[in-house]
């Protein structure tokens, strides 16, 4: 649904504005069940990756630089240690976002091309697409959501082991 712009628009895509429903059939129809599932591998490589990196960074972080949990700086910093983590596990594993998506778009965007596996999109985009900065396009865009979500993520973590006296 993300991807349905008036610039991307096929005869394969919807005419009017989507649903969930209308788009859930309407890829089932054009690229049938497995179509559902384009970018899968990708998200799955990238999203474990993501999560075992952001908490070992934020746990590395933690030891080294937080202060005492009865500090007033205590959620500054656990704020600021969260967001570092976040961004540090997006920048080495935003590349798989980027083929994720691309190989989402395929079919909907003419000026993707086919790929025959994870490894052939890997190689051409370093070649069609600019070399190693292909891989990290948006990547700034990526921080103003990870930087944030991942900050709060680990602020409101600490402050529910409060509430529930686990600390």
């Amino acid at each position: 649904m993300a991807i349905q712009t008036s610039q991307h628009k096929t005869e394969k895509v919807v005419e009017k504005k989507p649903s969930m429903i209308s788009s859930f059939v309407n890829v089932w129809k054009t690229e049938g069940f497995f179509g559902l599932y384009k970018g899968w591998v990708m998200s799955m490589w990238g999203i474990a990756p993501y999560l075992a990196i952001k908490l070992s960074w934020f746990d590395w972080l933690a030891t080294r630089y937080m202060p005492n949990k009865k500090s007033k700086l205590f959620d500054v910093a656990n704020l600021s240690i969260g967001g570092l983590a976040g961004s540090i596990a997006a920048t080495l594993t935003y590349p798989t976002d980027v083929i994720r998506r691309k190989m989402q778009l395929r079919g909907l965007d003419p000026s993707v091309p086919n790929y025959t596996g994870i490894l052939d999109w890997i190689i051409k985009m370093y070649k069609l697409d600019g070399g190693l900065s292909s891989y990290y396009k948006g990547l700034f865009a990526n921080y103003l959501k990870v930087i944030p979500s991942s900050a709060l993520m680990f602020s409101v973590n600490e402050r529910m082991k409060k509430l529930f006296k686990m600390i």
